[in-house]
């Protein structure tokens, strides 16, 4: 990978580290507060050209209430597994998805779970978050319980994708 190069929608900008064979398998949470899938794209661009496999794990949360109310079906769980699973085989990285169940507050464990059970060198989750599972709670969580890197793509590649997308800022910038 190249700075200046677009990948995925991705702009790579400033040095690049070419050699993202350091992870033999990367577990990447994914929710639906990234509709983008930043986090899968931002996998992609670190397994291009490298023998890394993919583990994408969705959690769906469950309420504590008195009856147990899960907060998604277990198709649109599915769904949003199976889009990221597909963007990493069209860029020819071997990926499969797993999704599981667990009590709000215990996203992170989940992931960490799935992380161990898999072997994973790492994990990756989204930056955009409005929603429980990737935000700061959850990230913090996700960061002192994993017992790997966890990576996160720099909140900026969501406008550096638009803009590659749609070309140049019409003022320049």
């Amino acid at each position: 990978m190249r700075s200046g190069q677009v990948l995925d929608g991705i702009a790579v900008e400033g040095p690049v580290d070419a050699d993202a064979s350091r992870f033999g398998r990367i577990v990447v949470a994914v929710d639906r507060s990234d509709p983008d899938m930043s986090a899968v794209r931002f996998a992609a661009s670190l397994c291009t050209g490298s023998d890394t496999a993919v583990l994408v794990v969705h959690v769906r949360e469950q309420e504590l209430y008195s009856r147990p109310f899960v907060l998604e079906t277990d198709g649109e769980a599915w769904t949003l597994v199976a889009a990221g699973v597909e963007r990493l085989h069209r860029r020819g990285i071997p990926a499969r998805g797993v999704v599981t169940l667990a009590w709000v507050g215990a996203v992170s464990q989940a992931i960490v779970g799935a992380a161990t059970a898999f072997g994973a060198e790492a994990i990756v989750i989204g930056s955009a978050g409005p929603r429980r599972l990737f935000g700061r709670r959850t990230r913090e969580r996700l960061l002192r319980a994993s017992p790997v890197p966890v990576l996160v793509p720099p909140g900026y590649l969501a406008c550096h994708a638009t803009r590659a997308q749609r070309g140049p800022h019409p003022s320049g910038r």
